[in-house]
């Protein structure tokens, strides 16, 4: 009775990424936040134009129709910058 998400994550824009937090939660279609859970991403670092992966547990069933937001937030940095604290998300619906 529990819901995995995986998938891939590149990036694109930084010389490396750190401290990779993607969280994903399942909205019903009420609004109501039904289920919430985070992967840290391993490695720690993650160079220019490498690809990841991630999953993510999620602790109940995912029905079509409902919407999973997707939220992540890193460290990105071209080196000897301090680097940037970044955070975006996006919505996905379950077909």
């Amino acid at each position: 009775m529990e819901t995995v998400v995986e998938g891939v994550a590149k990036n694109l824009r930084y010389a490396f990424m750190e401290g990779i937090e993607i969280w994903v939660a399942a909205v019903d279609a009420a609004g109501k936040t039904r289920g919430r859970n985070v992967c840290f991403v391993i490695p720690r670092q993650v160079r220019q134009d490498e690809i990841f992966p991630f999953s993510v547990k999620l602790p109940i069933p995912v029905d079509s129709g409902m919407q999973l937001k997707f939220t992540y937030k890193y460290n990105g940095s071209d080196g000897g910058d301090g680097g940037v604290n970044w955070m975006q998300s996006f919505d996905w619906t379950v077909p």
